[in-house]
């Protein structure tokens, strides 16, 4: 299992830079004053959780997060709250986003052809094991891989990641619309096949500059279409 801190208070630690997020949460650099050691703290707003899904969601990530002893994922370190929000005190990865990097590298190409198959073979890896340990990571995109500060590639945000049985297959559609493969989009079931398929569109993603179904003219309905009915 992960390593935790459960002697660790809000109190202890000194949080400063804005890292990313989003629209219910945030994360931070937060140093613990003691050690001197810097972790990303998750800040999620409670009020944000205004229902099952998203407080399931909340704790699957905690749990799957907690439970899973990989290199390639970010550690969870501890679990605190206040009256306003959930925070989770996670390792820091320190070399950023892949996003951030893809966005340094242009123009097109995004990356380096080398580059790119060091980044494709650190996350394929990865995503298998996670697998044949029963979980589907089902986010897949440059927002939730990160670099730490060595260069090696982490898996981040499990909020949609779900558990799933040998050979089962997960019917519910979450995820990024653009990393969608055909047969989540087409609602017949996916599994270790569709994180291929995302693993597919972050390489033509890193080649190109773009994913391969970026329009700018189609909603997310059309795009989900034009996933499953136009050619790779």
């Amino acid at each position: 299992a992960a390593r935790t801190m459960d002697d660790v208070a809000l109190a202890d630690l000194d949080v400063g830079a804005r890292l990313g997020g989003g629209a219910t949460s945030e994360v931070r650099v937060a140093v613990v004053r003691r050690t001197g050691v810097a972790y990303a703290l998750k800040a999620v707003a409670k009020a944000s959780i205004v229902g099952r899904a998203q407080l399931e969601r909340l704790f699957r990530e905690k749990e799957l997060l907690a439970s899973t002893a990989d290199a390639a994922v970010v550690r969870l370190h501890a679990t605190l709250q206040d009256e306003a929000r959930v925070y989770l005190l996670l390792e820091l990865a320190a070399g950023g986003e892949l996003l951030w990097h893809l966005r340094r590298a242009r123009p097109r190409p995004a990356l380096p052809e080398a580059s790119v198959r060091v980044v494709i073979a650190q996350l394929a890896l990865p995503l298998q094991r996670l697998w044949e340990r029963g979980v589907l990571y089902r986010d897949l995109k440059p927002t939730n891989v990160l670099f730490d500060a060595a260069g090696r590639l982490k898996l981040a945000d499990f909020g949609h990641a779900k558990r799933v049985a040998l050979g089962e297959r997960s019917t519910s559609l979450v995820g990024t619309p653009h990393y969608l493969a055909p047969e989540a989009v087409a609602g017949r079931g996916h599994a270790l096949g569709a994180q291929l398929w995302a693993l597919g569109v972050l390489l033509f993603e890193a080649l190109a500059g773009e994913p391969p179904f970026a329009y700018a003219d189609c909603d997310a309905a059309e795009l989900r279409r034009r996933i499953e009915h136009e050619p790779a």
